[in-house]
Order: C-alpha cells, then structure tokens, then sequence
C-alpha cells in the first residue's frame, strides 16, 4: 500500500506539468514524464501508463493505467487505479480501453496513432490469424505496405501490439492474442483480413467457441 501512496502523492505533486506534455518534449516534461514511469515501476515494473487529451474536452486529460495485456498483473492495475484521488481536469483509467474513433472513416488516411518514426494508416494494414495450440490464443502475422525491410522490425510490432489494444481494448487483446507478427514482406493474399476488421473476427470466434460448447 506504501508504493500506491508514493505514486498518488507524485502524482498530485505532478499532475498539472503531466497535463501539458503529451505533445511535448521539453527537458521538463521529459523528467516529469521519467519519473511518472520510475514511480510507477517502483509500485509493479510490469505496469506501463499512457497519458492522452480528448479530442473534443481537452480539459480533461487522462491516464490510463496498463498491464500492457498480462493477465497476471490486471490485479495490480485494478488496485491502483481503486486508490486513484480525485483531481480537477484528469481522469483515471485501468486498461486500454477500445477506441471507437479507428472503426470510423477507414479510407480516411488520418493517423490514428503515430509513433516515434512510425505512421499507422489503418487502411493499410492486414492480418492472417495462426492457431496457438498451447492456450488457444491466436497469433497475428501482420502484413503492412508501409513496412520495408530497412525498417525497425521491434519498433514496428511494438507500436502495432498498442495499436491493436487500443482498438479491441486490453482485456480483449489479453484474452484472445498470444503476440503480433510483423510480416518482412507485404504481399496480396486471399486469406488476409483487413485489420479494421479484427473486432468482429474475434466475435465470431467466440460465437463459434459459444456454439461447441453447447
């Protein structure tokens, strides 16, 4: 309980510096931002935190608290975010949830979630699942045009692991997704499926799933 104090007390010491750096990267915010995740790591290493604006109430900025979709630290996320005081202008999340906004316009060629070197089009993106025998969770091998082979293929299946969290939501990815595969070359093929498109596969595998249970 100790460590959930330190981090909520830094917190509230912080949260009005926090509040300004999602888009910035001055030496201030840089070491508030370091110390945010030192705080965090010093109550459970396994949690990351993402802090985000609203598009439409940038009053509000919220940080959302993750087990980055490990099922044996949700535990952990939960406690912490249980503790969490209430503070003027932010709000405090546990998991990534799912985001409604990368199902809308998918022809839309706005960048949903950029990364350091990095620009997702979810237009551009496909999957083609494997079976994972040992816990019945899938593998995702993606297939991106944007990707080549000079490219660094970790930060790539890094921000695409946060990408596809945000739009299925933590829980849902921990459930159902062993890990991400980026492909090393993208290539058309009949059994890929649009990656805008993974939601409703999953719901027909838990239909299907429901289905031989009965």
């Amino acid at each position: 309980m100790k460590q959930i104090n330190n981090f909520w007390n830094w917190f509230q010491d912080n949260h009005h510096l926090l509040s300004k750096c999602e888009d910035k990267t001055s030496h201030e915010c840089e070491t508030a931002l370091f110390w945010l995740g030192e705080f965090l790591g010093y109550y459970c290493p396994e949690l990351i935190y993402l802090i985000t604006q609203k598009r439409k109430n940038k009053a509000v900025t919220e940080l959302i608290i993750s087990a980055d979709s490990n099922p044996d630290y949700y535990g952990e996320v939960i406690k912490l975010v249980a503790a969490a005081p209430k503070i003027k202008g932010w709000k405090i999340t546990a998991f990534i949830q799912p985001d409604t906004r990368l199902l809308e316009n998918l022809d839309d060629k706005e960048k949903p979630l950029i990364f350091p070197d990095i620009i997702l089009n979810r237009a551009e993106l496909q999957f083609v699942p494997w079976n994972n025998n040992q816990d019945d969770k899938m593998i995702l091998r993606i297939y991106c045009k944007q990707f080549t082979i000079g490219c660094k293929k970790k930060h790539w299946e890094y921000a695409l692991h946060i990408y596809i969290q945000h739009f299925i939501g933590e829980i849902n990815y921990g459930n159902h997704i062993a890990f991400v595969e980026l492909a090393r070359n993208y290539k058309e093929n009949q059994n890929s499926i649009y990656l805008i498109d993974l939601p409703y596969y999953i719901e027909t595998i838990n239909n299907e799933r429901r289905f031989r249970s009965k």
